[in-house]
């Protein structure tokens, strides 16, 4: 509970009336007088204080914090994640000839990669890694994506194509992401190898936004950890090497590294993406109220959904909840009428299927 202050108008009573107190005889309610005067100036200075005191008393909750958030996770070893940069495979083609470690490539947008190591073809082809030189989630790539030489090398094409992502690029964490981990750390505090532990090791990873643990994945003494990386523009389904940096930290099997039990065998998995295709009348029918519809069902199917159905209120469902998906649709603002005639039933779900927003398709009154 942060300190409540009193309005003005609270202040300036109390100061008049402390000035009367003090003063026999004075009035300190009498217009354009020399002591509603004082009264007012003290009080302007007292509310400056008080505006103080109130953001001052916000830095002691993380819930309320802002400026004070970084170090009030650090002290529960919670610490914000920094930026990441997107590594790559590149798939050289052409006669002969040698790519230097530290040379540029560029993509149509102006983001530019560095060869991370030399590369020589052999045979008319040769794989390069590549890193982004501005780590951001706006460096990532899909497979195929063109990248250009910044300045042409002899023997080689001069376009290059993405053969794959090693590393996920990632943009700092916000502080509401932030406070929602510091709040989880409360909430759910460590307890030696819980499932919950293992979420929040995978949450620390740069990237990472939501991860979930199951317990006996692969039989007595394993459990599985999964996660998604909802900023990246290309995909939330994590890589290989997104997969190694989790497992990395969590513990790898066989060692004592990272912070997981000896005695648990962890395995860290990619989800299966499940996309749904909703057909939906809207009246109105327009492409702001879309958008909107769109969101609300990214919304809750972000907030639900888990690998192999979904979780609400605790507990876990092997299927999405299709009344939800009304729900969220019937919320938007400026709706009058809609029909969401597929799914026509609850989502079925299982193993690691992990349900994503894919297409909505609209339709009008």
């Amino acid at each position: 509970m942060s300190f409540r202050a009193p309005t003005l108008g609270e202040i300036i009573a109390a100061n008049q009336g402390d000035l009367e107190s003090r003063i026999p005889g004075a009035d300190a309610w009498l217009p354009v007088s020399a002591m509603q005067g004082i009264a007012f100036a003290k009080s302007g200075a007292d509310d400056d204080f008080y505006a103080y005191l109130v953001n001052r008393s916000k830095q002691l909750f993380p819930r309320s914090a802002t400026y004070n958030l970084v170090s009030l996770a650090a002290q529960k070893g919670i610490f914000q994640k920094g930026v990441q940069a997107t590594v790559l495979t590149l798939s050289l083609t052409g006669t002969n000839g040698t790519v230097d470690a530290g040379t540029v490539l560029q993509r149509r947008d102006g983001v530019q990669y560095t060869t991370r190591a030399d590369a020589t073809l052999v045979g008319g082809a040769a794989t390069v890694s590549v890193v982004s030189i501005v780590p951001s989630a706006a460096s990532n790539c899909t497979t195929g994506t063109q990248l250009a030489f910044v300045s042409p090398v002899p023997g080689i094409a001069s376009t290059v194509a993405v053969a794959g992502t090693v590393q996920s690029g990632a943009d700092q964490e916000t502080l509401d992401a932030l406070r929602g981990r510091l709040t989880k750390r409360w909430q759910q505090p460590p307890q030696g190898g819980a499932y919950s532990d293992y979420v929040g090791w995978a949450e620390a990873v740069p990237g990472v936004t939501r991860a979930w643990a199951f317990p006996l994945w692969m039989g007595a003494g394993t459990i599985g950890v999964t996660f998604v990386m909802d900023s990246n523009p290309v995909s939330i389904i994590p890589g290989d090497g997104d997969l190694a940096n989790v497992a990395a930290a969590i513990g790898v099997w066989g060692t004592n590294i990272g912070p997981r039990p000896v005695t648990a065998r962890p395995y860290v998995f990619a989800p299966v993406a499940t996309p749904l295709d909703p057909a939906i009348r809207l009246n109105p029918n327009n492409a702001t109220l879309q958008a909107l519809v769109t969101q609300s069902l990214a919304d809750v199917i972000a907030r639900e959904a888990q690998p192999g159905g979904s979780l609400v209120l605790g507990n876990v469902y092997p299927y999405f909840f299709w009344s939800h998906l009304e729900e969220a649709i019937g919320g938007t603002a400026g709706l009058t009428d809609f029909t969401l005639s597929s799914p026509a039933a609850n989502v079925a779900l299982s193993g690691a299927q992990l349900l994503t927003l894919g297409t909505p398709v609209y339709s009008g009154p």
